[in-house]
């Protein structure tokens, strides 16, 4: 199942670009094949790691963090198809999504509306307090 689409890495990448990265001749169109397949590789890679806290494939649409980590991963499978002229922040970001990976994989961050490994839906605790009343009043401060 894919998390993202092609308009999603088309706001990370220009469409110009998109089609240097995914044409291998002479051609002035994105190769859509070479998208889905770096979209897909993406999905893999997100169920893999959250499949320890929640049940993958996520039903669509998938939280929104989820869209996001998949386009910035299957955007740097694309950009790593050129990796000589591969900028240095597309590794940062890749890095970034897979510490954000394992931060889910553990459990440390929560996907609100995902359904748990257990079966169970997923929501993110509220806090709340109750206060012991008043001490001090217009009238009494002392």
């Amino acid at each position: 199942m894919s998390y993202c689409t092609q308009a999603d890495i088309e706001k990370l990448i220009p469409v110009k670009e998109l089609v240097r990265l995914t044409e291998d001749g002479n051609g002035t169109a994105v190769v859509t094949a070479v998208v889905d397949d770096a979209i897909a590789r993406s999905s893999s890679l997100i169920d893999s790691h959250c499949a320890r806290q929640y049940q993958v494939p996520f039903a669509l649409p998938a939280p929104a963090v989820i869209c996001d980590l998949c386009a910035v991963l299957a955007a740097y499978e694309l950009q790593a198809r050129r990796p000589q002229t591969m900028p240095e922040e597309w590794r940062r970001r890749r890095d970034d999504v897979m510490k954000t990976l394992l931060l889910i994989a553990k459990g440390d961050v929560v996907l609100s509306g995902a359904i748990s490994a257990q079966g169970e839906p997923v929501t993110v605790p509220v806090a709340s307090f109750v206060s012991s009343g008043r001490l001090f009043t217009r009238g009494a401060i002392q």
